[in-house]
C-alpha cells in the first residue's frame, strides 16, 4: 500500500522571511535605537557609493565574515537614512577589502577585492547592475600577479593627474607599495609596478611602551584641503588613531613627506580605538564637503567589537574642514560585542515576554555576560529597555548560552547557561514568579560536552516533565530524558547524539517550538556556517529541512522562535557572531489549515515484535529506486550495526535484526534507534531489546 504524508505548506520549502530592522522600540541607556535589529558590527569596513543612481549615497560594508553588505539610503539628500537590504550582496565574498573602480570606462562602478585566502586581486565587471567575475588573479603589464594582501586594506587614487586611479598598499615596514594604472586590456585594468617605497615614506612609529613596529595597515587618499592633491590617511595595527600625511605637491607630481606627519587625527577630537582604523570620506548630507567615517578593524589595544563605526560631521567646508565627533555607532543598532544568544521568558510575571541575551565576553573581563531587557510594553505591543548588563553577575564562563526552565515545579523559572568549555550551570530561582531571586551557580549534572554547550528544556515526550537537550561545537544534540517528575527531576542517561542520521554542521544552537501547530515540538537549529535547519516532528519521527529561503545573517547564528506580539504567528530572532540580534516575520501563509497530501519516498514502518528478545523484523517501503542505509544506533548515538548500504528497488522490504553488532556479538538489553535514510530523507524508530 502506498504511504502518504500529510503536511502543511510550512514544510514545502516555501518559507519566506521578512526582515524588519525596527519592529518595536529597543531602548539602551535611555536612547531608543533607530535600527536595533541589524545584527551588530565587529570589523566594519565601509565604502559609500550611489549604487542605484537615485542621487543618494548608499553604504556598502564588509564585516569579519567577509561578505559584502548593502545599506540603501532611503532618506533624502540632506538627511540620509541607511536601511539594510542584504548581508550578502550578490553573494560577493570580498575577503578583507574591496574597492569600487570603473575600470572598463562604461560609466558604472566595477569591483576589485581580495581573492579569498590569497594575495591576489579579483576583478568583477558591472554588467547591468550585476557584478560578474572576470578574473581571480589580476595581472600587471608584464603578466605577473598584482600584489594584494591578506591583512592590509589598499587604496585607489589618481595620484598623478591622468584620470586613472592607481593602487597603493601599505606594508609592515611602514612603507607604501605603488602600482600605476596605465589603462585597460581586454576590459580589465592594467597596473604597472613602480616601487615598494612610494614617496620614500617610512613611518617610524613608537606605540606607547613598545619598540618601533608596524602591522597591517588601511590606506585612504583624499583631498582634505581643496588644493586638488590627494592627501594620505593611514590606519595601522599599532596605531590607536590615524596618521595624516599632507600632499604639498601638485595634482600631477605628488610630494608627501613623512617628516610633517600628524600622528593623531582629527586634531580636535582624534579617534582613539583598539587600532587598525580604516578611514573613509563621503559627502552624505550633500552640503559640498565630506564627512569622516572610520571602521575599526581592531588592532593591538583591545577588542572593539562595539563602538567601532565612528562618524565625524564636517562643520567646515571643502577647503577648511572642521570634523566634529558625533558617534562611535554611525548606525544605531543593538550590539553586544560578539556571539549573541537570545532567549525569551516572562521573568517578572506580567504576562509578556522579556529578553535575555548571552554573549562571548564582556570587556574588560574575559567572561561572558547576560543582558536583561525588560518588556515595558505589553504582550501585544512589546517595547524593550535595557535593565542590566550583567544580570546574573559572577564569572561563569565565556560564550554564554542562556535558557530558563521551571525545573523543580515550584512555579518560577530557574536559569541555566551553557558555556565555551561545554559546561552547564544552574541558578535556582529562590524567589517567586513576579520577583525572581537566583541562588549562586552550580554545575548541572557534571555535564562536560566537547565545547560550546547550548542547553534548552522542553517536554519532548509529553510526559509532563521537562527533558534536556544541548547542542555542542561538534554538531551533536545531546539528550537527557527526565525519568523523574516535574517536581523531582531525574536525568540519568545521556544520548550523546540524538540525531545521528543528520549532518547539522558545527557549533549548533537548538530552539524548540511547535512550528506546525500540531502538538509536537519541532527543532530550529542554527550553526557556525550561518545555516538554519528545521527538524519537523511527527509523533517522534523527524524530517530535516535546511531553510534555504532564510536570508544569510552571519555566522554562529542562534535562533529563537516566539510569538512576541501575541498575534498567533511566531517571529524569528537570530543572534550571531557580530553580537547583535536580527528579526524576521515568517510567512503568514505557513499557517493555512488545509493539509496537503504528498507521497513519501521512504517509509520506515518500524519493527515487529517490539519489544523483542531474540530477533525482530524491520519493515520499510520505497516509492522510487534509491540508495539507502538502514542502521541501528544505541542511545549514545554510536552505530551498532549497518543492515543495508546499497541501491534498493521500489517496493516493500523486510530485514531481520538478531540483536548483534557488526562483529556478530550480542548487544545488551536496552533501547535502540533504527534509522532509514537516503540522500534526501531520513526516518527513525525506537526498538526495545529484552533479555
Amino acid at each position: 500500500m502506498k504511504q502518504f504524508l500529510i503536511i502543511f505548506p510550512i514544510f514545502l520549502f516555501s518559507q519566506t522571511f521578512q526582515r524588519d530592522i525596527n519592529p518595536f522600540p529597543m531602548i539602551l541607556f535611555e536612547d531608543e535605537l533607530s535600527a536595533p535589529f541589524i545584527g551588530g558590527f565587529n570589523k566594519p569596513n565601509p565604502r559609500f557609493l550611489d549604487w542605484n543612481e537615485d542621487g543618494l549615497i548608499d553604504l556598502f560594508l564588509r564585516d569579519e565574515d567577509s561578505y559584502l553588505q548593502y545599506y540603501k539610503n532611503i532618506g533624502s539628500a540632506s538627511n540620509p537614512e541607511f536601511q539594510l537590504q542584504t548581508k550578502t550582496f550578490q553573494e560577493l565574498y570580498v575577503g578583507i577589502w574591496f574597492s569600487f573602480l570603473d575600470f572598463d570606462f562604461d560609466g558604472d562602478s566595477d569591483l576589485l577585492c581580495q581573492t579569498s585566502g590569497t594575495y591576489y586581486i579579483s576583478a568583477y565587471e558591472n554588467i547591468s547592475g550585476e557584478f560578474q567575475l572576470r578574473t581571480e588573479q589580476l595581472l600587471d603589464d608584464i603578466g605577473d600577479p598584482v600584489f594584494g594582501s591578506q591583512t592590509d586594506i589598499p587604496a585607489l587614487a589618481d595620484i598623478d593627474g591622468d584620470n586613472l586611479e592607481d593602487l597603493f598598499m601599505g606594508n609592515q615596514a611602514g612603507k607604501v607599495i605603488y602600482y600605476s594604472n596605465i589603462g585597460t586590456s581586454d576590459g580589465l585594468p592594467v597596473f604597472q609596478y613602480i616601487t615598494n617605497y612610494f614617496q620614500h615614506i617610512n613611518i617610524i612609529w613608537f606605540p606607547p611602551g613598545t619598540n618601533a613596529r608596524h602591522g597591517a595597515s588601511a590606506l585612504e587618499f583624499f583631498d582634505i584641503n581643496g588644493d586638488d592633491t590627494k592627501d594620505l590617511f593611514w590606519g595601522d595595527l599599532f596605531q590607536p588613531s590615524l596618521f595624516f600625511l599632507e600632499n604639498i605637491g601638485t595634482p600631477q607630481v605628488p610630494e608627501i613627506p613623512d617628516s610633517i606627519m600628524f600622528t593623531s587625527y582629527p586634531e580636535e577630537y582624534p579617534i582613539v580605538s583598539a587600532g587598525f582604523n580604516a578611514p573613509r570620506f563621503a559627502d552624505i548630507d550633500n552640503d559640498g564637503d565630506s564627512e569622516l567615517f572610520v571602521g575599526v578593524q581592531t588592532g593591538q589595544y583591545g577588542t572593539d567589537n562595539v563602538d567601532n563605526f565612528w562618524y565625524y560631521k564636517n562643520n567646515g567646508n571643502h577647503e577648511n574642514p572642521n570634523f566634529v565627533f558625533e558617534t562611535k555607532n554611525f548606525i544605531q543598532t543593538l550590539d553586544l560585542h560578539s556571539n549573541s544568544v537570545p532567549t525569551f521568558i516572562d521573568i517578572d510575571g506580567d504576562s509578556d515576554l522579556d529578553l535575555f541575551i548571552g554573549n562571548e565576553l564582556h570587556p574588560p573581563t574575559i567572561y561572558g555576560t547576560i543582558y536583561f531587557f525588560e518588556n515595558v510594553g505589553n504582550a501585544n505591543e512589546p517595547s524593550f529597555t535595557l535593565r542590566d548588563t550583567s544580570y546574573f553577575g559572577g564569572e561563569v564562563g565565556m560564550n554564554l548560552a542562556p535558557t530558563f526552565a521551571d525545573i523543580d515545579g515550584d512555579g518560577d523559572m530557574d536559569y541555566f547557561v551553557g558555556d565555551w568549555n561545554g559546561k552547564i550551570f544552574y541558578f535556582e530561582n529562590t524567589g517567586n514568579p513576579s520577583q525572581p531571586n537566583f541562588a549562586n551557580s552550580v554545575e548541572f549534572l557534571d555535564i562536560d560536552l566537547s565545547g560550546h554547550s547550548t542547553p534548552i528544556f522542553s517536554d519532548i515526550d509529553q510526559d509532563n516533565d521537562l527533558d534536556l537537550f544541548a547542542g555542542d561545537k561538534n554538531g551533536k544534540i545531546h539528550y537527557w530524558e527526565n525519568e523523574g517528575s516535574a517536581t523531582f527531576p531525574d536525568f540519568r542517561s545521556e544520548n550523546e547524539n540524538y540525531f545521528p542520521e543528520f549532518d547539522l554542521g558545527e557549533r549548533i544552537i537548538p530552539w524548540l517550538h511547535d512550528y506546525g501547530n500540531d502538538g509536537d515540538l519541532d527543532f530550529f537549529i542554527g550553526n557556525e556556517a550561518g545555516q538554519l535547519f528545521l527538524l519537523t516532528n511527527s509523533s517522534g519521527t523527524f524530517e530535516l529541512e535546511e531553510m534555504t529561503n532564510f536570508p544569510y545573517s552571519g555566522i554562529n547564528i542562534a535562533p529563537a522562535v516566539v510569538d512576541i506580539d501575541s498575534d498567533g504567528k511566531p517571529e524569528l530572532f537570530i543572534g550571531s557572531r557580530t553580537g547583535g540580534v536580527q528579526y524576521f516575520e515568517m510567512d503568514e501563509g505557513l499557517y493555512i489549515n488545509s493539509p496537503i497530501i504528498i507521497p513519501q519516498q521512504i517509509v520506515l514502518h518500524g519493527n515487529y515484535p517490539n519489544p523483542f528478545n531474540s530477533s525482530t523484523t524491520i519493515k520499510f517501503e520505497l516509492t522510487k529506486d534509491d540508495f539507502v542505509r538502514l542502521i541501528i544506533y544505541d542511545l549514545k548515538g554510536r552505530m551498532v550495526k549497518q543492515l543495508i548500504h546499497s541501491d534498493i528497488k521500489t517496493g516493500e522490504w523486510k530485514v531481520t535484526w538478531n540483536g548483534t553488532d557488526d562483529s556478530g556479538k550480542m548487544v545488551s538489553a536496552g533501547i535502540y534507534l533504527c534509522v532509514l535514510k537516503s540522500d534526501t530523507y531520513a526516518q527513525t524508530r525506537k526498538m526495545v531489546l529484552l533479555k
